[in-house]
């Protein structure tokens, strides 16, 4: 069985919920999910359960500047022991989101919301040019490419880049926007 690092992915870990739902029975759940969400990737909840009978019902849901947004809606027959489910964080900028999570059985519910930061996935750009030195009326090329925090590259266009170019003596020789 996988750990639960590996199961939700090794970026900053929110360890939530743990809770003994049924002292008698020995149910215990414990929820996962990351303490930052990047918009539009692909992220996990993992739920770890003990002694549940099925069907279970979860039901994922993020709020932020007063928008709800379902992330999962899921029925499972059997229960597993662990429940890792995927969902895609939505559009937002910089805010801090409830995350909601909801596990029903016929027989116990549990609800539960942790605070997670919600921001963009940072994006580097950068620009090499083919040579260190160039002597006059040479062509000067660029090499730009976008890599994201996993270092992938990223079909992005870049909004606008300045550089400017100047002779050994620090003269200004060429400003450009593109």
């Amino acid at each position: 069985m996988q750990s639960l690092a590996q199961a939700v992915g090794q970026k900053g870990l929110r360890i939530e919920s743990v809770r003994n739902l049924d002292y008698q029975h020995g149910r215990n759940l414990l929820i996962v999910v990351p303490s930052e969400l990047y918009t539009g990737e692909l992220e996990k909840v993992c739920l770890m359960m003990s002694e549940m009978q099925g069907p279970l019902t979860v039901n994922v849901t993020l709020t932020y500047e007063k928008e709800a947004v379902i992330l999962v809606e899921q029925q499972v027959e059997d229960v597993p022991q662990c429940l890792c489910l995927k969902f895609t964080v939505p559009q937002a900028d910089r805010v801090i989101g409830i995350f909601n999570v909801e596990c029903r059985t016929l027989d116990f519910k549990f609800n539960d919301s942790k605070l997670v930061w919600i921001e963009r996935l940072p994006f580097q750009t950068f620009v090499q040019s083919d040579k260190l030195l160039y002597k006059p009326g040479q062509t000067v090329k660029f090499r730009i490419v976008t890599l994201d925090a996993d270092f992938q590259i990223v079909n992005q266009t870049v909004g606008m880049l300045c550089f400017w170019l100047s002779a050994l003596r620090a003269s200004l020789i060429a400003t450009c926007h593109i």
